[in-house]
């Protein structure tokens, strides 16, 4: 089971009709959610959303998206996801706003990230 990233063959992907696309390779797709059966017959919902957040393109439709914009992820993907009932774990590509890694490597250094306070993080753009 996968979720996309922000640098896989969108074309690809996007042509598949099944969701596995290998045997045994199961591509979760932007929000939607599969049920996994365990042993006992208990079931887990697993929902995803693939990608990074691009705030040029969040407020677009999903399947308007063309070309590398595809490597982002869409209000439309998250609402339907939201709405979804039996959700229990949520796959992610991107960590969730708030999420503050220490060090973050660019250019071959390292650098301090803001972690954002709780008060703050309902005035991020969505």
């Amino acid at each position: 089971m996968f979720i996309k990233g922000n640098h896989e063959d969108f074309v690809w992907l996007d042509a598949q009709k099944n969701t596995e696309v290998l045997p045994g390779l199961i591509h979760l797709r932007n929000g939607c959610k599969i049920e996994l059966e365990g042993s006992r017959r208990e079931t887990v919902g697993l929902g995803g959303i693939g990608g990074c957040f691009g705030p040029s393109n969040y407020r677009r439709n999903s399947t308007t998206l063309q070309g590398y914009a595809r490597r982002h992820y869409t209000h439309d993907e998250v609402e339907r996801l939201a709405a979804s009932q039996g959700v229990d774990i949520v796959l992610t590509h991107d960590a969730p706003a708030g999420v503050c890694f220490q060090h973050h490597r660019r250019g071959g250094t390292f650098g301090r990230c803001r972690r954002i306070p709780p008060d703050e993080r309902g005035k991020l753009e969505r």
